[in-house]
């Protein structure tokens, strides 16, 4: 029933659904090559749960592990530059040629900025600035050199990664008689999130819409 509604993205080539499965690589490649490979007794290839099963490329073995599991592709997910290995925009070129080479997908993901200090206060040295912008430029300039044929945006609407595209205008809202000092400090609530000013809301919509546009245009024979 989850690959029935038409706002599922399917493959021109086959109508199969695309599906990301993130954390791929905590299941070991030996399960996954029991539902992922043909003629094995729990394949899902060639019946109505099959798709294009995208994992996640973390790290940089993950790639060959993906392939021999039976993934269809591998996305990169963080919009941290340099946070990861998949996500180190410097890498996907190479990243893009090992999989052209093995039939297989690479889908960069791109993103505007990154801060999860809210929710991994540990991680704040892969927080990315936005930079008006221009941080989103360079991550997707990125994506069309790596000659691609998709690209993923992470994300719409992840806040606490501080990823987020989606409209937006300043807020304060009144913590103090909501939460108390210790509690709020403890979330890292007593930051705000980065603003798009002095953008309109719709700043990062837009940028899309162009990148979008021009990715599309691209002609990679």
């Amino acid at each position: 029933r989850f690959s029935s509604p038409p706002a599922i993205f399917r493959m021109p080539n086959t109508n199969l659904p695309m599906y990301y499965v993130y954390d791929s690589y905590r299941v070991p490649v030996s399960e996954w090559i029991q539902i992922l490979r043909p003629n094995r007794p729990q394949t899902i290839r060639g019946t109505k749960a099959d798709g294009c099963i995208i994992g996640l490329w973390l790290d940089s073995h993950h790639g060959h592990e993906l392939v021999d599991g039976g993934f269809d592709g591998a996305y990169t997910y963080f919009a941290s530059d340099g946070f990861t290995f998949g996500s180190s925009v410097a890498n996907w070129r190479s990243m893009s040629r090992f999989s052209l080479e093995r039939d297989f997908l690479f889908i960069p993901s791109v993103g505007p900025g990154y801060d999860d200090s809210k929710i991994r206060p540990w991680n704040r040295e892969n927080q990315k600035p936005r930079t008006d912008g221009a941080y989103y430029d360079k991550m997707w300039q990125s994506a069309v050199a790596a000659q691609t044929e998709f690209v993923s945006i992470t994300s719409y609407n992840e806040w606490g990664e501080g990823t987020q595209i989606e409209p937006a205008v300043p807020k304060t809202v009144d913590l103090e008689h909501a939460l108390d000092e210790i509690f709020r400090a403890q979330l890292g609530l007593e930051r705000s999130y980065e603003s798009y000013e002095p953008h309109d809301p719709f700043f990062y919509l837009n940028r899309t819409a162009y990148w979008s546009a021009f990715f599309v245009e691209q002609d990679y024979a």
